[in-house]
């Protein structure tokens, strides 16, 4: 039994009548006529609750135009009004005809569905997609679905892609079957939440997350037996944290990669001789990608890529220097090419040579020097990067050599060109400058490095 309502025209206003589809053989049965609204340009208007009538928004497919025709019978005018007239009983409480949705069907050439969506006027007057929306293939398949609020994605989308399609997000796909599901969620237009391939056995090949638009949080690839392959932290497209790397199995330890901003922390150990019995230097620094990740279209199963902003290494993280007898020299931190927080240097001896913060790159705070054999030897007061109030310089013996208000040196410019050994020995008075140079030298000793 299938219900419908055939329309008749009397005066203008159009007259739903209720009748019941019977089965064959059998007369259709009529229900008493409910007056629903004018007709206007091919049109229906939605009027009163009449007879206690629900009313409804009409759905008015345009491949076929509203017209009474034929003798006028119950057999022809349920054959056009069916095909003609159907309601969406989910906004039955819309009663203005700018806000009645309307579906809209493409057809291919042959006359098949190919695309079926819903629409509705926006408060500019201009139709935007609203509600459901599918596409078919020739077979009749649905390949694409989803739903529009507003004229923008919203929840859960899902398509048919190829098997190019898939490679192209995927490392390896040998040993998954096509064809390829790809479901994401979307919010006011933009994927946020998960993005996500399974083959046609329904076995994941990756999941991806997603806020606003952009990559953001973890992303997963997938081997076809459903062990992991790759796991990345992203933040806002960017790689950012550990990157983990398995082989195939989640049995054994995977492969960790720390990454900043999409580029990849390593470090790098020098040593005093081939034999690496004493460490000279340990530095970490980032490799830049040449591309990064810049947009991601899920309609097209595409990733768009854009240039690094950083093409050159950056040094970041803690960086170490050992004297040639084993003590340690000078140790500091980087933050993506320059220096942060505190920064020390020692003597051969082990004593405290400097002592100082940076912040942005710029000497900050106090900073204090010491002669090798403990006396201080200069201290002041730098604020981004250029000295402020009292500096002092004393001798080994503890002799006040200088006290400037505004030293005539300009310490900030001289450190940024790398002379601190110059400054330490322009201050040093009753010392062995020539002694002190020398083992500077050979220590390679650089306040920025």
């Amino acid at each position: 039994m299938k219900n419908s309502l055939p329309l008749l025209s009397i005066g203008g206003m159009i007259v739903v009548i209720g009748f019941t589809i019977p089965a064959a053989g059998q007369s259709p049965t009529l229900a008493e006529p409910v007056l629903a609204g004018p007709v206007i340009s091919g049109s229906i208007i939605s009027g009163p609750v009449i007879s206690g009538a629900v009313q409804a928004d009409p759905v008015i497919n345009h491949s076929t135009p509203i017209s009474i025709l034929g003798d006028g019978s119950f057999a022809d005018t349920v054959a056009m009004m069916s095909d003609t007239i159907t309601s969406d009983q989910s906004d039955s409480s819309l009663t203005s005809p700018i806000a009645a949705r309307e579906r809209v069907q493409e057809r291919y050439p042959d006359g098949k569905p190919h695309i079926e969506r819903w629409v509705q006027l926006d408060d500019s007057g201009n139709f935007v997609n609203h509600g459901s929306w599918k596409e078919f293939d020739r077979e009749g398949n649905i390949v694409k679905s989803g739903e529009y609020e507003n004229g923008r994605r919203h929840g859960e989308w899902f398509q048919i892609v190829s098997d190019s399609a898939a490679n192209s997000l995927s490392t390896n796909l040998k040993g998954f079957q096509a064809p390829f599901r790809s479901m994401a969620m979307f919010n006011e237009g933009q994927l946020h939440g998960q993005w996500v391939i399974t083959d046609h056995r329904n076995k994941m090949v990756f999941s991806w997350e997603f806020t606003n638009g952009k990559r953001d949080g973890v992303s997963l690839w997938f081997s076809p037996a459903g062990h992991k392959l790759m796991q990345v932290q992203y933040e806002s497209n960017q790689p950012s944290g550990s990157m983990f790397q398995w082989n195939g199995t989640d049995k054994n330890p995977p492969k960790e990669i720390a990454l900043v901003r999409g580029m990849e922390l390593k470090t790098e150990t020098n040593w005093f001789e081939k034999t690496k019995k004493r460490k000279k230097e340990e530095v970490s620094f980032l490799i830049p990608s040449p591309m990064h990740a810049a947009e991601h279209e899920w309609d097209r199963s595409l990733v768009r890529y854009a240039k690094a902003d950083e093409t050159k290494p950056l040094r970041h993280g803690d960086y170490k220097l050992w004297h040639a007898n084993g003590t340690l020299a000078h140790t500091n931190t980087y933050n993506l090419g320059e220096p942060s927080g505190a920064a020390q240097w020692w003597y051969a001896n082990g004593q405290v040579q400097v002592f100082g913060q940076y912040a942005s790159g710029q000497p900050s705070g106090q900073w204090t020097w010491w002669h090798e054999n403990g006396m201080r030897k200069s201290s002041g007061h730098y604020q981004d990067g250029s000295q402020v109030g009292l500096w002092r310089t004393w001798t080994p013996r503890g002799e006040l050599a200088a006290s400037e208000q505004k030293p005539s040196l300009d310490t900030a410019t001289y450190y940024a060109e790398g002379n601190e050994n110059d400054l330490l020995n322009d201050t040093l008075k009753g010392g062995d400058n020539e002694q002190q140079a020398t083992r500077d030298s050979e220590r390679g000793v650089n306040v920025i490095r």
